[in-house]
């Protein structure tokens, strides 16, 4: 038997650990990366990650405790970094045909298979093998209001691979709960070159804005109007504002490069405002508004988004910290930490939480999670970034990962 080798520039790469932002960070296929807007990333999934892991230490406290109830309700909620997430969908996946360089629609759909698909697939395969195995059996309902736990399992999963649970079971998967929100961002790829397609035929920018506003204001009314019905909450039609948002703001980046332009201390001042609102309208996810309250409410979230991106592109401390190469470096894998963040949650929670009595000490409980199993599953979701996700990162892999097999089939 052959000996078993390691590359030893990995070993290298691996021990300096100084150099890992530079060694491991996001992979590109332009030379026009921006590091502030993986920190963008770093803030959605930061806030998305904070509230579950609270969630967790809120029932090992008190099994039977939901969400909305007490002082955990006014915590603040990961919707505002899931719509931050669909704001920088939005904005990326338009800017490239803004700015007269669109791709062609097979490369554009096959870039998102390629890049997407091989982490999405292994994570869902793997929570289902978890979740079989557990006979079901992983702790209380989810968080989501619309959960149905008597879905079947096997149906689940076939959903799930197929972005269709919400839209089928009207019901997050099962497996891994988070997910609904990547169905959603689907039907916005599939939907978006022809929506940027038809905006653009508008060549006057004063025209695009006022259509771009009304559009936005259109849809975030329709946003509010549609929340309480179980039915729409899984559609795009029913979150389709941030991404329009996303849009119209890489419009208006495309013509003006705010991240060419000096920095300037009112950014810094927008930045700090901007992240008070981000969190002011995540506490008020769980309070039973009408329509004018949840208006009001993604009013508020809209220009949260808005201020913490000029925050990032002009602000002097705000390119500096948004643009950290560590922060960057969490905010490019941040694809990986939403697939698996609740499954190594739920996992080493139990494991670390579990032989330990928190009953009657919950803001304890969220206390031991952030500083002992945060780090944890954040270390475990970084690995399968660097192991998985990276690699897809690469468009050319699936011709790299061909050529490999043929020579290695020629070789037999």
């Amino acid at each position: 038997m052959a000996p078993v080798t390691v590359d030893a520039s990995l070993l290298q790469r691996l021990h300096d650990w100084r150099r890992w932002p530079d060694t491991f960070g996001r992979v590109t296929n332009s030379h026009n990366y921006v590091p502030q807007i993986d920190g963008l990333r770093f803030l959605a999934i930061a806030q998305v990650m904070l509230y579950h892991a609270a969630l967790r230490g809120q029932r090992a406290a008190d099994p039977a405790a939901m969400p909305d109830e007490g002082w955990f309700a006014w915590l603040p909620n990961g919707i505002a970094g899931v719509e931050l997430f669909f704001f920088i969908s939005g904005y990326i996946i338009a800017y490239p045909f803004l700015t007269g360089r669109p791709p062609r629609l097979r490369a554009f759909y096959l870039r998102r298979i390629t890049r997407l698909e091989p982490p999405y697939i292994l994570t869902v395969l793997i929570c289902f093998a978890a979740f079989a195995s557990a006979g079901g059996n992983v702790g209380p309902s989810p968080a989501l209001r619309h959960t149905d736990a008597t879905t079947p399992l096997w149906e689940s999963l076939l959903a799930s691979l197929f972005y269709l649970h919400g839209t089928i079971f009207v019901a997050s998967p099962r497996v891994n709960p988070p997910l609904w929100t990547l169905e959603i961002e689907i039907q916005f790829y599939l939907l978006a070159p022809f929506i940027i397609g038809a905006y653009t035929v508008v060549r006057r920018a004063g025209t695009r804005a006022v259509i771009a506003a009304g559009a936005i204001l259109v849809t975030l009314v329709l946003q509010a109007l549609l929340d309480p019905f179980a039915r729409t909450h899984y559609s795009l039609v029913a979150h389709l504002f941030p991404f329009l948002l996303g849009m119209a703001v890489s419009d208006w980046a495309a013509r003006r490069r705010p991240f060419e332009a000096p920095a300037a201390a009112w950014a810094d001042f927008a930045l700090a405002i901007g992240l008070l609102l981000f969190v002011a309208g995540s506490m008020l996810f769980y309070l039973r508004l009408g329509f004018a309250g949840r208006t009001s409410v993604l009013l508020v979230r809209s220009a949260a988004i808005i201020l913490i991106y000029l925050g990032a592109a002009r602000g002097i401390r705000g390119r500096r910290w948004l643009g950290n190469r560590w922060i960057a470096l969490v905010g490019g894998a941040c694809y990986s930490i939403y697939l698996l963040h609740v499954p190594l949650l739920q996992i080493a929670s139990r494991v670390m939480l579990g032989p330990f009595d928190w009953s009657g000490w919950p803001a304890l409980a969220v206390a031991a999670l952030y500083l002992c199993v945060l780090p944890v599953v954040v270390i475990g979701c970084m690995l399968f970034y660097v192991a998985v996700e990276r690699p897809c990162m690469n468009g050319d892999w699936p011709r790299a990962l061909a050529r490999r097999l043929r020579r290695t089939g020629s070789r037999r």
